[in-house]
């Protein structure tokens, strides 16, 4: 019997949001990932991972479907609202696979799931799975829309599909970001 081996996609350089409120697990994967040059950027729940998504654009979302203060799936809905775009770029993550409720959420996005614990190299195939979509897709902005407020430092619209969408014209103030978190999640059940 011959021994397989795995061929590594190409992953290297790209930016990376992790979304693991498992300390260990995250530094796990954090160092995984950094061995492929990719740039990791780590947070523990979906109120943070939000705020970054607002000053920063990323090519992959790895997130954690059971989070305290605000999960996997209200995490999605809120970049939804926000930037659209990157829904393409998830994947999920949970242990939790006798639970109908994440299967349901996965099959109603479209989603990539890992079920955990998995391998290494199911991360790496997920995402080159992930990069291969968002090249065919040329990476997309959704800027077609209608302009609801623009302001000096924002500017909000509405794609044709009634998402909100949010660009910052400026660098963010600490406020002005935790102004815009309340406004995004408004309306996402807790």
């Amino acid at each position: 019997m011959s021994e397989q081996s795995w061929n590594m996609p190409e992953v290297s350089t790209h930016s990376i949001l992790l979304l693991e409120d498992d300390d260990q697990f995250a530094s796990i994967l954090q160092e995984f990932l950094e061995l492929y040059s990719c740039k990791v950027t780590r947070v523990k729940d979906g109120v943070e991972g939000l705020r970054r998504i607002v000053t920063a654009d990323f090519d992959l979302i790895l997130c954690d479907m059971v989070m305290p203060t605000f999960p996997g799936d209200k995490f999605y809905i809120a970049v939804e609202r926000v930037k659209p775009m990157l829904c393409k770029r998830f994947i999920f993550m949970t242990g939790h696979k006798a639970d109908p409720k994440w299967d349901s959420f996965i099959r109603s996005v479209r989603g990539l799931i890992l079920w955990k614990p998995f391998q290494m190299h199911d991360l790496l195939i997920a995402m080159r799975t992930i990069f291969t979509r968002s090249r065919s897709n040329g990476l997309r902005s959704a800027r077609r829309g209608i302009e609801l407020r623009t302001g000096g430092r924002s500017q909000a619209l509405l794609s044709p599909r009634g998402n909100l969408t949010y660009s910052l014209l400026a660098a963010p103030s600490e406020a002005s970001i935790n102004q815009l978190t309340r406004f995004i999640t408004i309306g996402i059940p807790k």
